[in-house]
């Protein structure tokens, strides 16, 4: 199609010429000396990382970090901060900041990744590096120096090599491969590719033998100097010769492992250019400049816009004439579908920090790449999320319990938390608002006070107390609770049980979101045999919604005896303890309703503001019921107030069974040091400020300072001698090794 339709629009052609300066390089020139006003980064809270379908990947320039961190860790797998520069001999001529502790510490939080990208934009630089063994050495060298500072893998982006040097450049990514993966096998390789091979210097049958990924440049098809005006990123474009699907061909053709190995960048930016007309394609007045994601909505409100369905993508025109070509939510949307549709390993962002935290763009990557909310979040001791408190020579810790690490002390006789000694907080991140049933990991050993567990949910707190002895490296439920979105249900523990000296026990804390109910599971719908409707058929309305599409609902009346009822009554599998859930639809449910549970026992009433609830389960209660006792659930329309609506739909028996989801573990929050052991230089980041010790208690070096890079001397300079120091911090200590 791109063939015959050439003739047509040959004036547009031109853009294929060779661009002067590639996208990174430009907003390096035109952004790069910007100052923002430095942000304190939030520290993080740790909610069990989303399994992301994808890889979805964002550079994250040195001029942007300060004013900008991303709203979802959760949906990023991999940043790349951007950037560190070699000069031509391989040395590090500038670090940019790097490195960004703020940035490695809240991204691990939610367990994405941060690389550390190197540029070098000059050819002459380049040819220098790749082409000599021993700057190529040398650089491998200087990189991996950077690389243990944080990062948890390279991004090379070299733009772009002269022609004939190709042989160079894949024998310097091989062995900055060997010189990365020697030191840690985990970490990862990536190379930025131009969206054209320009200069034939990237193939990927040499590149990827020895790199996790690389990353296409999917913009600047049309950059600042171009002749005519265009879409920066198109993907399958007649009026384009150069587009995604050209750079995808050209670089993979069929190759399904390639393109498995091949992230898509998109654009978070446009390009506005003076030009001659109102038109796509006309000529261009003057150099463009690139207008962040944000600027090019804004404008759209004051100038209108238009939706170029080729491309596909927005554009606008204002003045006599500007012309500004840009990507919106609606069009990344459908690059993402793209490059699935095309069997790629995932999207990447030029660049992060243009976007402005815009809702609309993250909500696409949650709904396309982010699969289920997570289900679970548990924060272990030695986690982000958990606090320890009290005098750091009453706590001790033992490699036992849950992800085999716990601390303990001696309880007190003190009997409100006010007069504790000791103490821990667990803050979880819950994904959304809904009952969670929280859970205690109690540990076999160090574990037999009679423990007083505050959980804090929507309705204030409640005391719950855990006899540690009665249980042996085990889940133990605390109860379930409403809780908020965020931080609803953090749990307390301090060290006063009201008898001293008996060891507590402080391991990990559970939140199970108990309104996911799997399919073993008794439930009853109102398509069901178990349910039952009392009263006239005129008053019971049945609308579209609620659990399994169609539920009822009916008017409450203000006395009894109910004129309108509605009955669940399971057949349960065996003998048992079983939650209750009813499912409470968005519309029709505004009554205060009382359900009565018919148990082993005899009958619970609880009562419900259905108002309070929008399409989900609600957890009524925990009982034991047995299958001969015609178990079930009853709702009667009387509820002290006249015309209100109740809505009717399922209930659900869940049994008691209880199945840990395990997530990965968050990171520490503890001393940080690497590498470890160390022989000249040691990144060090710690709670509070850093004192370090020797074997004989002596201390040989303070500061002030929570981050800092330490080069085994003393406080005055000296040379220190090689062997194991003590880190302090807080109530924490690490140990380090010094090896000359």
């Amino acid at each position: 199609m791109k063939i015959v339709f050439f003739l047509l629009i040959l004036p547009l052609i031109l853009v294929a010429a060779e661009p002067a300066i590639l996208p990174h390089e430009e907003h390096q020139l035109q952004f790069g000396n910007n100052s923002f006003e430095e942000k304190t980064l939030p520290r993080q809270r740790i909610c069990r990382p989303l399994d992301l379908s994808h890889e979805v990947y964002g550079f994250l320039p040195y001029w942007e970090y300060g004013g900008y961190w991303p709203p979802r860790y959760d949906l990023i797998s991999r940043i790349a901060y951007f950037n560190i520069v070699l000069n031509s001999s391989g040395n590090v001529s500038s670090t940019r900041d790097w490195p960004t502790y703020d940035l490695i510490s809240s991204a691990h939080a939610y367990g994405c990744k941060v690389d550390l990208c190197v540029a070098v934009f000059d050819d002459s630089d380049i040819t220098s590096i790749i082409s000599s063994s021993v700057n190529r050495s040398n650089a491998c060298h200087n990189i991996c120096e950077q690389m243990v500072l944080g990062a948890d893998g390279i991004n090379i982006d070299f733009e772009m090599p002269a022609s004939g040097t190709d042989s160079d450049f894949y024998t310097f990514i091989e062995e900055l491969a060997d010189s990365i993966h020697s030191r840690d096998s985990e970490k990862w390789l990536s190379v930025c590719l131009p969206s054209v091979d320009w200069r034939g210097t990237f193939d990927l049958d040499y590149l990827l033998p020895h790199c996790d990924a690389v990353f296409l440049m999917g913009y600047g098809y049309y950059w600042g100097g171009s002749s005519y005006t265009g879409p920066v990123a198109p993907v399958d474009d007649p009026g384009c010769y150069y587009d995604y699907a050209y750079s995808i061909d050209h670089y993979c053709g069929s190759d399904a492992f390639k393109r498995s190995r091949f992230i898509l960048g998109v654009p978070l930016y446009g390009y506005d250019w003076p030009c001659n007309g109102t038109s796509r394609g006309a000529a261009t007045s003057g150099t463009g400049s690139a207008s962040f994601y944000t600027s090019c909505i804004a404008d759209t409100i004051s100038y209108g816009c238009n939706w170029d369905s080729n491309a596909p993508c927005p554009w606008y025109v204002y003045g006599s004439y500007r012309q500004c070509w840009f990507d919106d939510a609606a069009s990344l949307r459908y690059k993402y579908l793209w490059a699935i549709a095309e069997g790629l390993m995932g999207v990447g962002y030029w660049a992060l920090g243009y976007d402005g935290g815009n809702d609309e763009i993250w909500n696409d990557v949650q709904d396309i790449f982010g699969g289920d909310t997570p289900a679970d979040t548990i924060i272990d001791d030695y986690s982000y999320g958990f606090t320890k408190m009290g005098d750091i020579s009453f706590w001790h810790e033992a490699d036992t319990g849950y992800f085999h690490h716990m601390w303990w002390t001696h309880s007190t006789n003190a009997t409100v938390p006010e007069d504790d000694t000791c103490f821990c907080t667990w803050k979880p991140n819950l994904p959304d608002r809904r009952y969670y049933e929280v859970f205690t990991y109690i540990p076999a050993i160090n574990s037999v006070a009679n423990a007083r567990y505050v959980v804090n949910h929507d309705f204030g707190s409640d005391t719950v107390v855990i006899r540690q002895s009665d249980y042996f490296d085990e889940w133990v439920s605390l109860g379930t609770y409403s809780c908020e979105k965020g931080e609803g249900g953090y749990v307390y523990l301090g060290d006063g049980t009201g008898t001293s000296s008996e060891r507590i026990g402080f391991d990990a804390i559970w939140w199970s979101r108990r309104s996911n109910l799997p399919g073993a599971d008794t439930l009853v719908s109102i398509a069901s045999n178990g349910f039952r409707w009392g009263g006239p058929l005129e008053y019971r309305r049945i609308v579209t919604g609620g659990m399994d599409g169609v539920y009822y609902w009916t008017n409450s009346i203000t006395h009894g005896p109910d004129v309108n009822s509605a009955r669940w009554n399971p057949v349960l599998p065996t003998d048992s303890e079983y939650d209750v859930f009813v499912y409470i639809p968005a519309e029709h449910s505004i009554a205060n309703c009382v359900y009565k549970i018919k148990h082993a026992v005899g009958l619970a009433e609880v009562t419900l503001d259905q108002n309070l609830y929008s399409n989900e389960w609600v957890f009524l209660g925990t009982w034991r019921f047995t299958v001969s006792d015609s178990p079930g659930v009853y709702i009667g329309d009387s509820t002290g107030v006249t015309g209100e609506n109740i809505a009717v739909d399922a209930v659900v028996w869940r049994s008691h069974e209880i199945n840990v989801l395990e997530s990965k573990l968050p990171n520490e929050i503890s001393i940080e040091a690497y590498p470890n052991p160390f022989n000249s230089i040691c990144a060090i980041k710690a709670p509070d400020n850093i004192d370090i010790y020797n074997l004989k208690g002596e201390k040989v070096f303070s500061s002030e300072k929570s981050e800092l890079i330490w080069t085994g001397k003393d406080s005055n300079g000296n040379e220190l001698a090689s062997g194991l120091y003590l880190i302090k911090s807080g109530n924490m200590s690490k140990s380090i090794s010094l090896i000359k």
